[in-house]
């Protein structure tokens, strides 16, 4: 059960720390994957080999160091140092499509606005396209939602809608190349994508200004409106944002602000954060103020979705 499994990590983990000048790539690797696949998080241990594993980063095999900082990543821990020795290593390395999303993944969730994630975007991104075509659909969908992380600007007092526009112009046309490397595979296999990856990858065309052509952008505009029922609050919030970010007047974000108006009552705590959060960037945009008042970002929502025009100009304040 639960309590015998705890004492037997614990006792594992007080053991391992003891000989841990002992550990070898491979035990530190598998130690972390089993402890985080268990929901055994232990920040002290992991602390511990993390920096066990700091002097003989080269050493580790490429399945070794994906598992690695995938796992630490899973389990929330952050060491700035260890990915940047990983990241060192890994340039040197052939890495398999699953090796490849895993560590893009892993960079992403831990720092994704360091700049040795986004030195990371540079040198995997290639690495990525010459692969693409046997990729798996996780393993893309993994690339994907590591470029929206990229991409947005999260925090409490944020004021900026779109964070592609704040990268490095390199890290910026990597990323747009890439994306127009696999447009064609997109366009093919937007209706097959579950919801979790849609949201991704339209996050990512919007953000980075490549959702505005031709047929991609009626298509795209017409799948968030299809699915708007069925996708989850948090997924609603991260295509209002990057629709916000790249074409405010649309359909589809009308469509989704007039989902957010009419679950108002139910949003949780976290949830209206978010939402204060993305009215505070539109009007900062619009060099206009939000007050942080429930019944303004209920009329806010509303706003948007019978007065979409209006509200990218800022001009719901002169209401209030």
């Amino acid at each position: 059960d639960g309590v015998r499994r705890f004492h037997l990590f614990s006792n594992i983990s007080r053991q391992m720390i003891r000989t841990v000048e002992s550990a070898n790539c491979q035990g530190i690797a598998n130690t972390i994957w089993a402890f985080t696949n268990t929901g055994h998080d232990d920040v002290r241990f992991f602390t511990v080999l993390a920096e066990a594993a700091m002097p003989i980063m080269n050493d580790f095999k490429a399945q070794e160091l994906s598992s690695m900082l995938w796992s630490l990543a899973i389990s929330g821990f952050v060491k700035e140092s260890v990915f940047v020795l990983a990241l060192d290593a890994v340039r040197v390395m052939e890495l398999s499509p699953q090796q490849l999303a895993n560590i893009f993944w892993a960079c992403a969730t831990v720092l994704p606005n360091h700049s040795m994630t986004q030195a990371a975007v540079v040198d995997l991104l290639p690495r990525v396209a010459e692969k693409f075509m046997v990729f798996k659909l996780l393993e893309l969908a993994s690339v994907m939602q590591a470029l929206a992380k990229i991409a947005a600007v999260d925090g409490e007092d944020t004021t900026v809608l779109n964070g592609a526009l704040l990268l490095p112009p390199s890290v910026y046309q990597s990323v747009c190349a890439f994306l127009r490397f696999v447009t064609p595979w997109l366009e093919e296999s937007l209706y097959k994508l579950q919801n979790q990856i849609f949201t991704s990858v339209v996050c990512v065309y919007e953000l980075f200004g490549l959702a505005q052509n031709g047929n991609l952008c009626q298509t795209l505009e017409q799948q968030v409106i299809d699915r708007v029922d069925s996708l989850p609050c948090e997924q609603i919030l991260q295509l209002l944002r990057a629709l916000l970010s790249s074409r405010a007047t649309s359909q589809a974000v009308c469509v989704l602000a007039g989902n957010l108006a009419r679950n108002f009552g139910g949003l949780q705590a976290k949830q209206r954060r978010q939402l204060q959060q993305l009215a505070v960037a539109a009007f900062h945009q619009a060099g206009l103020q939000f007050l942080p008042d429930e019944e303004m970002l209920y009329s806010w929502c509303l706003t948007l979705a019978v007065k979409r025009p209006e509200l990218a100009q800022g001009s719901i304040c002169e209401a209030w």
